[in-house]
């Protein structure tokens, strides 16, 4: 049982003792890259197995004479000594071969000229770790892991799966059954998820890995001792899982990974894709990996196993023609797709995209639906970045039983009504993401809104009500992964480029980015009224064939400060707030009259999400004669767009309506 309080006190020391070391690497001109990581970790464990013995007298390692650590401590050159103290302990202890870090280390010869190293094993010289269990000392290892990769070292531990990711894939794993008997994971990182299933499960065989990073491969094999499991449970191998897998001919009880997100791979003259993977749909294009893990994952399972992937959402909805024909295959085909789980955005490593698990049975009790689950709402949040919290896991798990239709949550959906949406997995398709209400008349729109008595509420009118609340630039035809940077970059150019054509130069990037959103340019902004009449004119202005709708926004927050350090920067926006209300100082004559706002959003790339939006349908059929009282209340194109256009064609309305 792990002891929180315990874990967080120890884990802050820890944590103290490596910002201690980096800041030391820094003053010193070092680099901090993942060698000096390893060397941190090598350190630790050394301290880990010393504690350890001190505490209960013996240990599963040995140590040989020598090779204490207060011997370590008090060495003069101890940069030498150290790296022959691990050569040492992995001499004599087999498992340990080639764990600690390798005395020819790019690092070596930086660091025995100063005293880093000193410093280091000062810093954990006062902090015991013989007392932790194996549990909390492997939590403090991923929390310490976790915290370097949103931190100091966020570009080389990109690989790094958030412990309750893991945590929830491994429940669902334990959720399906008790025993299997091997384990694969074909992008297995840092083992995370490998050692979180195994935690999990009683009856295990073995588990089996394989990554195309070598360092994440030996920081994984910390991970495991760190952990108090065995070496030889697992079999992990370095490579690039899709041209050189390691197993090809063998199959899993339970294969569950998270691939890189869209990630390349070289189908071109792929010989293991015709001879393995061809049976799970065409080929892939070049830059569409994650469907190809997919098929690489699906070849190695067995018929009455079990698959779970994370992926990013825009395979679910991919217009690229072959990822379609992937997921029709799998659907209608192959019938092996058994549930779509919607996970919170910003959950991940250095990226907001929302992303997805995707459950995979052969063999599947529920052969004619598949049940889509939207768990994206509820979550905890820290500053930059979202997390699943225990409640979240055991609501996910919960839905996932009980298997049914639960309003605003889960959707159990028939393969045929997939196959109506042209295999479109979108959960916004089949699950409903707002409150709504459908209004029978103009009197009825204006009753529904009479309930929406908050301080700061707002209003959005679209013609169709397909249409997400998704700023324009996360609709840009770039993958997900690729659109703050491609964002940045427009938004740069047209701050270039903009202005020899301009009456006034803005004063920050918030009013930049206002008037950048008020000329058509892709950005984070959405348009918003606090006038429901004008948001009800957007709703029913064009013609279309859909129904249109009216969102409703309570906000509770006041409007960002844009003078706050937190908010200089509008294209980085905390994910504490995931959306914020945004009035610009120099307001132009469109956004008066339409009495306009914008909310700005920490994520792009999906709808916005919250349990304050309300969704205000408004039938197709109510369209023309909605328009025509609006005009009785002065609601036209003609105010809502002041200027000769908005004129002109509010005259030419007049006409084609004969009013």
């Amino acid at each position: 049982m792990i002891s929180e309080r315990k874990v967080e006190g120890l884990f802050e020391e820890i944590k103290g003792a490596m910002s201690h070391f980096w800041d030391s690497i820094n003053s010193y001109g070092i680099s901090r890259n993942s060698d000096v990581l390893e060397l941190f970790l090598s350190v630790l464990l050394f301290k880990r197995i010393s504690d350890i013995q001190i505490n209960s007298g013996s240990t599963l390692f040995h140590i040989p004479d020598g090779c204490e650590w207060g011997s370590a401590v008090s060495e003069e050159h101890v940069c030498n000594y150290i790296f022959h103290v691990f050569h040492e302990i992995e001499g004599c202890n087999p498992e340990l071969q080639g764990v600690f870090i390798n005395k020819n280390s790019i690092i070596n010869s930086e660091l025995s000229q100063k005293r880093v190293l000193h410093e280091l094993l000062y810093s954990l010289n006062g902090i015991f770790l013989g007392h932790a269990s194996n549990e909390e000392m492997g939590s403090i290892f991923i929390n310490l892991l976790e915290w370097a990769a949103r931190g100091v070292l966020k570009n080389e531990l990109s690989y790094i799966t958030p412990h309750m990711v893991a945590n929830l894939l491994a429940s669902l794993a334990a959720q399906d059954r008790e025993e299997y008997i091997d384990i694969y994971d074909p992008a297995c990182g840092v083992a995370g998820l490998l050692v979180n299933i195994a935690g999990k499960l009683p009856v295990i065989n073995r588990l089996y890995g394989q990554d195309i990073n070598t360092m994440a491969i030996r920081i994984a094999k910390l991970n495991i001792i760190f952990h108090g499991k065995h070496l030889r449970e697992y079999d992990l191998h370095i490579g690039n899982t899709l041209e050189q897998p390691k197993f090809i001919n063998k199959h899993f009880e339970l294969v569950v990974s998270v691939p890189p997100f869209r990630s390349n791979w070289r189908p071109e003259g792929n010989s293991i894709y015709e001879y393995e993977l061809s049976k799970y749909g065409p080929k892939l294009p070049r830059s569409k990996a994650d469907l190809a893990f997919v098929q690489h994952m699906l070849s190695n399972l067995d018929d009455d196993g079990l698959m779970l992937v994370v992926l990013p959402t825009g395979v679910l909805s991919s217009s690229n023609k072959t990822e379609q024909q992937v997921r029709k295959h799998l659907i209608k085909e192959l019938n092996v797709l058994d549930v779509v789980i919607l996970l919170p955005s910003s959950i991940f490593v250095n990226t907001s995209i929302p992303t997805c698990i995707l459950i995979f049975k052969k063999s599947r009790n529920n052969k004619n639906d598949v049940l889509f689950v939207d768990a994206s709402k509820e979550h905890g949040k820290s500053r930059w970045y979202n997390y699943l919290r225990e409640q979240d896991i055991e609501n996910v798990l919960r839905l996932v039983s009980d298997r049914k239709n639960i309003e605003l949550c889960s959707e159990v959906v028939s393969v045929s009504t997939i196959e109506k949406n042209k295999f479109n997995l979108n959960t916004s398709l089949y699950i409903d993401e707002y409150r709504k209400e459908v209004v029978s008349s103009f009197v009825d729109y204006h009753n529904i809104i009479e309930k929406f008595t908050s301080d700061r509420v707002y209003f959005r009118g679209v013609k169709d009500i397909k249409f997400d609340l998704r700023p324009s630039v996360g609709r840009i035809p770039v993958d997900s992964t690729d659109i703050e940077e491609k964002e940045r970059a427009i938004f740069n150019r047209f701050k270039r480029e903009a202005l020899p054509y301009l009456d006034f130069t803005p004063r920050n990037d918030w009013e930049w980015l206002a008037l950048a959103q008020h000329h058509g340019l892709p950005t984070r902004l959405l348009d918003w009224t606090v006038n429901p009449l004008v948001a009800l004119y957007f709703a029913v202005e064009d013609e279309c064939k859909s129904d249109s709708v009216v969102y409703v926004y309570e906000d509770e927050q006041l409007p960002v400060d844009i003078k706050s350090d937190d908010y200089m920067d509008p294209l980085r926006i905390p994910s504490q707030n995931p959306v914020l209300c945004y009035t610009p100082a120099h307001l132009n004559s469109r956004i008066i009259a339409q009495s306009g706002l914008f909310t700005v959003h920490h994520n792009v790339t999906s709808g916005l999400k919250s349990d304050k939006i309300h969704k205000v349908v408004i039938p197709n059929k109510l369209r023309a004669g909605i328009k025509k009282q609006l005009y009785r209340y002065g609601v036209h194109r003609g105010t809502i767009y002041p200027g000769l256009d908005g004129i002109c064609a509010h005259i030419k309305w007049q006409v084609d309506s004969d009013i």
